[in-house]
């Protein structure tokens, strides 16, 4: 499992970062707006404060484990979100400014980024501010549970700060016992053949869901079913951290392959740390029925694998459903 340390944190804090850079992009004109109301929005498994015309309709069990709830006026935004995964941290700083930065249109102009730890009704999490003279975004993650909960704000300079002290003046954090514990049984995906990955083992780590067996490993990342990841974003996103950690990549190319679950959009590249180079390839899956998405990466070992080995392994890959029999994986240590 060594092998894979370092390739394993760039994927998924890249898969992470995109995807809130996503989930962040703010749209609308500038315009005179009205005074805002707040109150105390209940969510499933914790409570923050927000504008009263934010609501959620969401069921509290199905949308427990990963959801979100936003509201737009104007330019003004403001979004919740949660799912399993481990909170950002400063080493994510730079693919999230990367990411942003190349979804924000030409007319946002340049933005400056701050960060650093913030604690919100005694929940310690992380904050990363983007702004300019016109226009800031800022966003907070804390654990709850096993799932993470996003706070995010975008809005004009002049109602961005007002706005955000009042989306993080409290939070309450409070996991329901049995959901957390279906959280931490669950498998996020199911396969063509149930014995495609007999043998793997699942690797114990609060980023998503893992597993790996000899040079291979999948990673498995759950997201807001809206979320969105195209070519241009992610090169953008993977190249600022590799970047940031001495490493290199080399990117591949986006094609439509065809398998058992239909046709699917990928995207393929090479990885290069401390001289050892790995294969990726990465898809975006809706969850149909579901309130969420995958993410889903499959590394491996360039000189044990080749990128149409890891192209069909994805493939043959999807979002688990109701009633789907367990993967035939065994536990093994971090």
């Amino acid at each position: 499992m060594s092998t894979f340390a370092r390739p394993q944190a760039t994927v998924m804090a890249t898969v992470m970062a995109t995807v809130v850079a996503a989930l962040l992009l703010a749209a609308g004109a500038c315009k005179t707006t009205p005074p805002l109301t707040y109150h105390t929005l209940q969510l499933p498994g914790f409570s923050v404060v927000a504008p009263s015309a934010l609501t959620f309709a969401g069921d509290p069990v199905t949308n427990y484990r990963n959801g979100k709830a936003e509201w737009k006026d104007g330019a003004r935004q403001v979004l919740i979100s949660w799912r399993r995964g481990m909170a950002m941290n400063a080493d994510d700083v730079p693919v999230i400014v990367r990411a942003i930065g190349g979804l924000a249109p030409p007319s946002a102009g340049q933005f400056a980024a701050d960060s650093g730890p913030l604690t919100v009704g005694g929940q310690a999490g992380f904050q990363v501010a983007l702004f300019n003279d016109g226009y800031r975004i800022q966003f907070f993650e804390t654990a709850c549970g096993r799932r993470v909960i996003t706070l995010a704000v975008a809005a004009p300079a002049a109602e961005a700060t007002a706005l955000w002290a009042k989306v993080t003046s409290a939070i309450s954090c409070s996991p329901t016992p049995e959901l957390e514990a279906k959280l931490a049984a669950s498998t996020p995906i199911a396969t063509a053949d149930p014995l495609l990955l007999a043998g793997w083992e699942q690797v114990v780590d609060d980023r998503g869901f893992i597993i790996s067996h000899d040079h291979r490993m999948i990673l498995v990342q759950e997201t807001a079913p809206a979320a969105v990841l195209t070519p241009e974003l992610f090169e953008s996103s993977v190249s600022a951290l590799v970047t940031h950690l001495g490493a290199a990549w080399l990117p591949g190319k986006s094609e439509t392959q065809r398998g058992p679950f239909g046709r699917r959009e990928q995207l393929t590249g090479e990885l290069t740390i401390d001289g050892q180079a790995f294969f990726v390839t990465l898809s975006l899956l809706g969850c149909d029925g579901q309130p969420h998405g995958i993410l889903l990466a499959v590394l491996g070992e360039k000189d044990a694998t080749t990128p149409a080995e890891l192209a069909d392994l994805n493939g043959n890959i999807r979002c688990a459903t109701a009633g789907d029999p367990p993967l035939p994986l065994a536990p093994t240590e971090k």
